[in-house]
């Protein structure tokens, strides 16, 4: 059996941001969709070529999801741990491209029944691995039944319309996986904030996302602090 173990390591501040153009990343197009109501990824981008350090890791698989809201709709997200050391969730507000918020792996509570194999003594290849994620809107309230929540910039003052980017970054999957550590995307569940048991439609795209897949490289963090690195222990 592997467990993981953790050795800590002074705070550091991370401002390197991903960076790549599509010309630079193998793109996949083949999105698992396990529920009606799941919306899909913009994009599933796993480098193949590093041109700057400041490039997307060869080593690493990133999801991209662009959206806009106004502040009616929040998303649930639903997935298994990725066999592989390291994944997050960031939101980007894409009017200035900073990083707003971030939800690291080992700060995720897995649902009920699974474990979390980023946390210090669990099975590192556990087969009951779920956990779910909330997306929810600047200055919602979550309730119980949302676990996990990861928030929304607030709006701009001109409008109640923001376009908001959530990024998934998976690094150094296990050997034998694929780039995204064996597991199949994310559902994206959108649910109405009011009512978080109505389902919402996904929304439509108002203007033109594509783009911002190469936009990334200018989306840097304020700031990413890191107090612990991964180590396998057999």
């Amino acid at each position: 059996m592997r467990f993981r173990t953790w050795s800590f390591i002074p705070a550091v501040h991370f401002f390197a941001a991903v960076a790549l153009t599509t010309a630079s990343a193998q793109q996949i197009t083949t999105f698992a969709l396990q529920s009606e109501n799941s919306c899909k990824w913009l994009a599933e981008l796993a480098p193949d070529v590093v041109r700057s350090p400041l490039q997307m890791d060869i080593h690493a698989g990133y999801r991209i999801f662009a959206f806009q809201s106004d502040g009616t709709i929040g998303y649930t997200l639903r997935a298994k741990f990725p066999y592989a050391a390291f994944v997050s969730f960031t939101i980007y507000n894409a009017a200035d491209r900073l990083l707003y918020s971030a939800l690291l792996d080992y700060k995720m509570q897995p649902d009920p029944g699974s474990i979390n194999p980023f946390q210090p003594g669990q099975l590192v290849n556990a087969a009951n691995r779920s956990y779910t994620i909330t997306v929810l809107p600047n200055g919602v309230v979550p309730d119980p039944s949302e676990p996990n929540p990861i928030f929304l910039p607030p709006p701009p003052t001109s409008s109640n319309l923001l376009t908001a980017v959530l990024v998934q970054r998976i690094y150094l999957a296990e050997p034998g996986r694929n780039r995204f550590g064996g597991v199949d995307a994310p559902t994206i569940e959108p649910f109405e904030v009011s009512n978080p048991s109505v389902a919402a439609p996904c929304p439509r795209p108002r203007g033109d996302f594509g783009p911002i897949p190469s936009q990334i490289e200018s989306m840097a963090p304020r700031l990413q602090p890191v107090s612990t690195a991964p180590r396998w222990k057999n």
